[in-house]
C-alpha cells in the first residue's frame, strides 16, 4: 500500500502544479502536459517507495566511465578508408565488421584456397639495434586452407612479415572431421631448406607470397582502427541503455497499482494524468499503434493521457542504441499520421512531440491534421529557447521544459544551479536556487518537470505559488550564457544518419 499511497499523493500535489503552469485544462487535444510520465515516474515520486533495482540513479561510476568513453572516442582517429586494392590482388576480401578476422579466397586451377587473417601483432620495438630481430617484429597470422574438392585439404599455419613468409606447421585434414587434432609434420625450420624453399614456391605461385600479403598490413591496421572504434561507441551506448527489463517490470508494477488505485476508489482515473513515449525503433507507421498498445497493456489502462513522439529520429524495428547500422531514414509524416490515428481511437487523448527544434515543429505543422498538443524539451535558465517559445505560443502549442535544474544528477551532469546569477538572485529572494529556476520556467510561460528523489527537495520543488520574481530581476536572466546539455551527439552520422551534423539535427539551434 505504500506504493499506492505514494501514487495518490502524487496525483493530488502534481495536479495543480500542472494545471497552474498552463492554466485552465482545454480539450483533451490541447491538453496539459505529462503530470505521471512513465519513463520518468522515479523522476517525480520518492525512491523509498521503490525497490532499490528498480529506481537506483545511475551510479557515479556509469556516468564517469560514459565520458571517458566519449573522450576516447574523440581521440581515435577516424580510420581512413583503405584505397580500392590493385587489380593484382588476387584474393576476395570478406569483412564481416565487429569480427576480428577476415577471409580471402580465391580459385587456383581446380583449387579453392581460403586464408583466415588475424588481427596484426604490431611492435613498438624501440630497439636500437637495427639487425635485431625477435619475436615483437609486426606480424600477421594466417591460417591458409587448399581443398581440391572432396576428402582432404592441406592446412598451413604462417605468419607473414613485412618482407618474408614463415611457414610455422602444416598439416592435411578431413573435410568431415575438421576438428581433429590432426600431425602437423615437424617443426618446419627443422625440414631440409630444400623442402622448406619448395613449400614457400608452392605458397607463391597460389599467392601467398610478401608482395601480396604486405597489402593486409594496412588493411589489417586500419580494421583494427575501426573495431575498436566500433568497440568503444557499442559499450557506450551499452552502458548508456536503459534497462529495459527494469523498464517493463516498473510498467507492470505501475499498472497493478494503478488498478488497486482505479478500483477502490483511492482515486479515480479522470484525476492522473499519464504520458507515455513512442521510442525511435517504433516509429514506422505499422508498429505505432502495437507500441502503444503494449504500454496500455502493461500500464492496464484503455487510453493515455499524452503520446509523445520521443525523438525526430528513427531507428530499425527491435533495435536498440545508437550504433549507426540500426539507424533507419526518418518518416516522420507517415508517424505522425500513425499518432493522429491513436487520437482517433481515443487511445491517446493527446499527442505530441519530443526533441523538436523550431523548424522541426514549422514542418509538422504543415502536414498535421492534428496539430501537436506539446513539445517536450530541454528548457532552463541556461537552454532558454525564446524562438521555440515563440513559436509555440503563437501555434497553441504547449511546451513542457524536461531537465529543468540541468539533471544533475543524471549522465547529463548539468550544473545550472551553480550558475552565478541565479545563486545572487536565490539569496535576494531568500529562496534555493532549483525555485527560482522552476519559478523562472512556470513565469516564461512552460510548465516544469523536476527531477528529484529527496523527499524534502521534491516538497521545496512544489512550493512555487505564493511568490513570483520581480520583473528587474528577471529580465536579468537573460544574460546567462546559453548552452545546450542534451547534444544529441548519437542521432548524427555522416552516412548512417539523416543528420550529418549537429546543426542538422537540431536546425542550427545550438
Amino acid at each position: 500500500m505504500a506504493f499506492n499511497s505514494v501514487l495518490h499523493r502524487a496525483s493530488k500535489s502534481l495536479l495543480p502544479l500542472a494545471i497552474r503552469a498552463v492554466g485552465s485544462p482545454r480539450t483533451f487535444h490541447r491538453a496539459i502536459p505529462a503530470v505521471l510520465s512513465v519513463e520518468n515516474l522515479r523522476d517525480f515520486l520518492p525512491s523509498s517507495h521503490f525497490s532499490t533495482a528498480a529506481t537506483a540513479l545511475k551510479p557515479t561510476g556509469d556516468a564517469n566511465l560514459i565520458r571517458v568513453l566519449g573522450t576516447e572516442i574523440e581521440c581515435v582517429e577516424e580510420p581512413h578508408d583503405v584505397e580500392n586494392i590493385s587489380n593484382e590482388f588476387p584474393f576476395k576480401i570478406k569483412d564481416n565488421p565487429g569480427e576480428r578476422t577476415i577471409l580471402l579466397s580465391r580459385k587456383f586451377q581446380d583449387e579453392t584456397i581460403k586464408i583466415e587473417v588475424d588481427m596484426p601483432s604490431i611492435s613498438d620495438d624501440d630497439d636500437d639495434d637495427a639487425d635485431a630481430k625477435d619475436a615483437d617484429v609486426s606480424s600477421i597470422p594466417l591460417v591458409v586452407s587448399i581443398t581440391k574438392g572432396s576428402g582432404q585439404y592441406m592446412e598451413f599455419c604462417i605468419t607473414a612479415f613485412l618482407d618474408e613468409i614463415s611457414i610455422d606447421s602444416l598439416s592435411i585434414k578431413n573435410l568431415e572431421n575438421s576438428d581433429e587434432l590432426a600431425y602437423e609434420g615437424p617443426d618446419f625450420n627443422d625440414l631440409d631448406e630444400n623442402l622448406q624453399d619448395a613449400f614457400l614456391k608452392y605458397l607463391e605461385i597460389r599467392g601467398i607470397k610478401p608482395s601480396v600479403t604486405n597489402v593486409l598490413f594496412d588493411y589489417m591496421a586500419n580494421k583494427d582502427t575501426k573495431e575498436y572504434l566500433l568497440w568503444l561507441k557499442n559499450v557506450k551506448n551499452f552502458v548508456e541503455k536503459p534497462a529495459t527489463g527494469i523498464l517493463t517490470v516498473l510498467k507492470s508494477t505501475i499498472g497493478k497499482a494503478l488498478k488497486e488505485l482505479f478500483c477502490t476508489g483511492v482515486v479515480g482515473r479522470s484525476e492522473m494524468f499519464i504520458t507515455s513515449k513512442l521510442w525511435c525503433s517504433d516509429q514506422a507507421p505499422e508498429d505505432v499503434s502495437r507500441a502503444l498498445s503494449k504500454s496500455l497493456e502493461d500500464l492496464q489502462l484503455d487510453y493515455i493521457d499524452l503520446y509523445l513522439i520521443h525523438w525526430p529520429f528513427r531507428t530499425k524495428p527491435g533495435s536498440s542504441g545508437w550504433d549507426p547500422e540500426v539507424m533507419a531514414p526518418l518518416c516522420l509524416q507517415e508517424t505522425w499520421a500513425a499518432m493522429e490515428g491513436l487520437y482517433a481511437s481515443g487511445q491517446a487523448r493527446a499527442i505530441g512531440v519530443s526533441n523538436f527544434s523550431t523548424k522541426k515543429l514549422q514542418d509538422l505543422v504543415t502536414y498535421a491534421k492534428v496539430p501537436p498538443a506539446v513539445n517536450q524539451v530541454e528548457c532552463h535558465i541556461v537552454w532558454q529557447q525564446p524562438a521555440l517559445h515563440y513559436f509555440c505560443k503563437s501555434t497553441g502549442i504547449h511546451l513542457s521544459a524536461y531537465s529543468p535544474l540541468g539533471s544533475p544528477g543524471s549522465w547529463i551532469k548539468g550544473e545550472i544551479l551553480k550558475e552565478p546569477l541565479l545563486v545572487e538572485i536565490a539569496k535576494k529572494l531568500n529562496k534555493s536556487p532549483a525555485q527560482v529556476a522552476l519559478r523562472w520556467g512556470i513565469q516564461s510561460g512552460h510548465s516544469v518537470l523536476p527531477k528529484s528523489v529527496n523527499e524534502s527537495r521534491s516538497k521545496e520543488n512544489l512550493s512555487l505559488f505564493d511568490w513570483h520574481i520581480p520583473p528587474d530581476l528577471f529580465s536579468k536572466f537573460t544574460d546567462i550564457h546559453q548552452q545546450r546539455l542534451l547534444r544529441g551527439d548519437f542521432a548524427v552520422h555522416e552516412t548512417n544518419s539523416p543528420y550529418k551534423s549537429l546543426e542538422e539535427l537540431w536546425d542550427d539551434e545550438i
